[in-house]
């Protein structure tokens, strides 16, 4: 059983390929259903647990060390390949592989708000430090680690 629909839809196939299993052993059909529908909720009510967690941590009045447009650029981890950050006038934008796009809002410092654009991927806070000179070293991505700067090629 296979699914592309997150966290509700690994449980239904869970659920579903449960009760193929009961079947195919003749045993008394469970009802997965309404057994995985706790494990869903607590599931959200983490979610939520996390989310407040974080807008605690929210310091409200600061700004960016620096321009936005000095934080666009590709970043490399060895284990994740490339993430890509663009900027237009307002606002920043995280790429990564082809269908994975979030648009990045300040959150403080250098901290930015990941909103990715497919609801079921959520929020991330993506960090941006700096070196000794105050410019872009890499960029943290929590559960995906570092991503260093890719310096940009000057020959072009």
């Amino acid at each position: 059983m296979l699914s592309n629909g997150g966290e509700a839809g690994r449980l239904l196939t869970a659920a579903v390929a449960m009760r193929v299993v009961d079947s195919y052993l003749g045993a008394p059909v469970g009802d997965w259903s309404a057994s995985y529908l706790p494990v869903y909720k607590n599931g959200l009510a983490h979610d939520r647990a996390d989310q407040a967690k974080q807008d605690s941590t929210h310091i409200s009045g600061t700004k960016p060390s620096l321009d936005l447009a000095r934080y666009a650029g590709t970043y490399r981890s060895e284990m994740y390949g490339d993430v890509t950050v663009t900027a237009d006038s307002s606002r920043l934008v995280l790429g990564f592989g082809p269908f994975l796009v979030a648009d990045l809002t300040h959150w403080h410092f250098d901290t930015f708000k990941a909103t990715w654009r497919d609801p079921e991927a959520g929020t991330d806070l993506v960090t941006f430090a700096l070196d000794t000179d105050g410019k872009i070293d890499h960029l943290t991505w929590p559960g995906q680690g570092d991503f260093a700067r890719v310096p940009a090629d000057t020959t072009k």
